[in-house]
């Protein structure tokens, strides 16, 4: 099979939108999951998050994002439920995100 080089050099990624979730956790209380949206090598924003519990029926809690401002909004599936526990899984899982793209693993070409 013929191939071809192509004479495009990628040089940085300026933007980019991953999917990530937190199934390496083994102490995780929820499956949490979202899109991180990076930009110049920072954490700008998260869309589509959900927070669904361990258990077989995997029943969705919560729903959530991060503002490209920082701020963080929830809402619960059952607004009758404590909500402490899941917040405080999302806001984790926020501050895991941000220092992984940040500093831990950036995305590179």
């Amino acid at each position: 099979m013929e191939t071809s080089q192509s004479p495009i050099v990628y040089r940085s990624v300026t933007a980019a939108t991953i999917t990530a979730d937190n199934s390496a956790d083994t102490s995780r209380r929820f499956a949490i999951s979202a899109e991180l949206h990076m930009r110049n090598g920072t954490l700008d924003r998260i869309t589509g998050g959900n927070a669904t519990g361990l258990d077989g029926n995997r029943v969705r809690l919560a729903d959530f994002g991060l503002n490209s401002d920082g701020s963080l909004w929830l809402t619960l599936s059952d607004p009758s439920q404590d909500g402490t526990a899941v917040l405080e899984a999302i806001t984790a899982f926020t501050a895991s995100a941000r220092e992984k793209v940040e500093t831990n693993a950036p995305v590179r070409v």
